[in-house]
């Protein structure tokens, strides 16, 4: 998701790593799935793309509200 939101932007690598303090390689680790970071890494560079974390159930149990 963080890829396709980046190139859709038109913003590179390197430049979204100068707009979150985020090195170049580790943004490209983590668009291959070679690295997990932090929540706060990945929060900032959702911030930077214009984007949020959102969360939801994962399997819905019609007994609970």
């Amino acid at each position: 998701m963080l890829k396709a939101r980046r190139a859709a932007r038109k913003i590179s690598q390197k430049q979204l790593g100068e707009m979150t303090g985020t090195a170049q390689s580790t943004i490209s680790d983590i668009e291959n799935g070679v690295v997990s970071v932090s929540l706060d890494v990945y929060l900032r560079l959702l911030e930077a793309l214009g984007a949020e974390l959102s969360a939801t159930d994962r399997i819905a149990d019609p007994g609970q509200p």
